[in-house]
């Protein structure tokens, strides 16, 4: 989990308390934040050249134990030999320990995110106490440090009560790294905040961007150690500093050579020029054997990798082949209902009960709740129907006693054209509204119930099959007209994976853009954001 968890489970933790207690006079922590380490499988010293990588988290982490303090100090006491305690006051100008001190990096966190609290004004400090460890091997190659400085970050967030974005958070974590000297891109920051359960990720840079890619069935990966310490020494970092600068170095030369001085990264000139022009320039620009050249083509062939291993990627958003969608579809691209004023789409259901399952834990690592879950295929719907939102507004509420995630959400989407979709999703409405409403300036549409394929496959009936998708129909009205019943399209729930066999045999594009998926997990974290604060967010991407 990639973020402050309270009541956490398993030795690890328990330990960590206790080890909490014995530190703090026998205080209980207030959480645990988690961060874990991370292996790249593919993409070396692509990502501080704007160019992807293809790492994921491992189930091994940081732990940082904490509990807020009346004042502005940040007490540390870790749990292995060699870290001697350490305490300093959080500001946004705190002085670093000699190098290779492991304090550097919560002070490398603590002062990054005192910079931006205190940029609100009014804003105080609050500093911590705080017990770390952690399973992640130290100078093994797999993030340690970097996971230190996401774990002390997210302890900060949560002392301070600092709310951002994900992928904000990610690329400010990486920014407070550069504390200690290191001139990284944000990899590893990106894959312990972001990473998901059995996925590798697909991170691109400037500006940060993640797609989850599962890791094929039945596959598995085995790291090794080594028992080979990677020291994160002076020379260690000097040598890691001069092949960023003699990638900047390429990036200049090829700057002069494309008469394009501003572009700063070797990922801007390939995607504008192409790898193989880039690499023609700079051969001409420099000798064969010119770490220079080498660098940059290392660098090139390493990008190529990730999107050869990462490219062939879509998203099961089986409800764009859900009957009442296709048919609402049908009708909007028709301008059967004129000019479109607004959408209502509800996923509603009447639950009192908390069930043990994954959509009610309030784990994160389990995608709980009814934002991610139903309102994933809601908010995809609708920007499929009016494209991406100008304005999110939303209500994430927990109703029922003892919820750990949202069961009763409303989101409200303002698109271009004055186009509004209200958005509903939750398991407390006992007289549920039609799964569509669509209005128009010439006439309306309202689809009750829900689309039957997922029902009638648990039934065991299959595509094909006489009555397969088919259900009863909507109701009409356009103008001039009475009210009547419209038959509605026949879900396809099958022409997905039609789509995803023709695009992997060269016949056309994916069926789902991943990116589609990236805006509508950045509409939920706006929604989350709109919920807490109790207003309209503008909505980027």
């Amino acid at each position: 989990m990639k973020t402050p968890e309270r009541g956490g489970t398993g030795r690890g933790e328990r330990a960590l308390r206790a080890s909490f207690a014995r530190a703090f006079g026998g205080r209980a922590p207030a959480g645990i934040a988690r961060a874990p380490g991370r292996i790249n499988l593919i993409g070396e010293h692509t990502d501080y050249n704007g160019l992807p990588v293809l790492p994921f988290a491992l189930p091994r982490a940081i732990r940082i134990a904490f509990a807020p303090r009346g004042d502005a100090a940040i007490v540390l006491r870790h749990g292995r030999e060699g870290h001697p305690p350490r305490e300093f006051t959080a500001s946004p100008a705190i002085e670093p320990d000699p190098p290779g001190s492991w304090a550097n990096y919560v002070k490398a966190a603590v002062e990054h995110f005192a910079r931006l609290l205190l940029e609100t004004p009014g804003a105080s400090v609050r500093g911590f106490d705080a017990a770390v460890d952690g399973d992640i091997p130290q100078a093994g190659g797999l993030s340690s440090s970097s996971a230190l400085v996401v774990a002390a970050a997210l302890t900060f967030r949560e002392v301070n009560a600092l709310s951002m974005a994900p992928l904000e958070f990610a690329a400010r974590c990486a920014a407070a790294e550069r504390y200690v000297g290191t001139q990284g891109g944000g990899m590893d920051q990106a894959a312990s905040i972001l990473g998901a359960p059995g996925c590798a990720l697909r991170i691109d840079f400037f500006p940060l961007a993640a797609a989850p890619v599962p890791f094929p069935e039945g596959y598995a990966v085995l790291a090794c150690h080594s028992l080979v310490r990677a020291a994160k020494t002076e020379a260690a970092r000097a040598e890691f500093n001069r092949r960023v600068g003699e990638c900047r170095a390429a990036a200049a030369l090829l700057g002069r050579a494309f008469d394009r001085p501003e572009l700063p990264r070797l990922g801007d000139f390939a995607r504008e020029f192409g790898t193989e022009a880039c690499l023609r320039a700079l051969g001409e620009a420099v000798p064969p054997d010119s770490k220079i050249l080498a660098r940059a083509r290392h660098v090139f062939e390493e990008a190529e990798r990730v999107v050869a291993a990462a490219g062939r990627v879509t998203v099961f958003q089986s409800r764009r082949w859900d009957g009442d969608f296709l048919t609402a579809r049908r009708l909007v691209d028709e301008g059967a209902l004129g000019t479109v004023l607004r959408m209502e789409s509800r996923f509603e259901r009447f639950r009192q009960e908390i069930r043990d399952a994954w959509r009610e834990s309030g784990d994160p690592r389990d995608g709980g709740g009814q934002l991610a879950d139903l309102g994933a295929h809601l908010i995809d719907q609708a920007i499929v129907l009016f494209g991406p939102p100008r304005t999110v507004y939303a209500e994430v509420d927990s109703r029922r006693p003892g919820a750990e995630t949202d069961d009763d959400t409303f989101i409200a989407l303002d698109h271009d054209g004055g186009i509004r979709s209200h958005l509903h999703m939750g398991v407390l409405a006992p007289m549920a509204g039609p799964r569509f409403r669509l209005t128009g300036l010439r006439g309306g549409v309202a689809i009750d119930g829900l689309d039957p394929q997922e029902a009638q496959l648990k039934a065991g009936l299959l595509p094909g099959s006489v009555g397969f998708g088919k259900r009863e129909p909507g109701r009409i009205l356009i103008s001039g007209s009475e009210e009547r019943e419209m038959p509605l399209l026949p879900g396809r729930y099958e022409d997905f994976y039609a789509g995803v066999a023709s695009w992997l045999s060269g016949g056309g594009e994916a069926p789902v853009d991943p990116a589609d998926s990236l805006r509508v997990m950045k509409v939920i974290e706006t929604a989350r954001a709109s919920s807490k604060e109790r207003e309209v967010m503008p909505f980027s991407e």
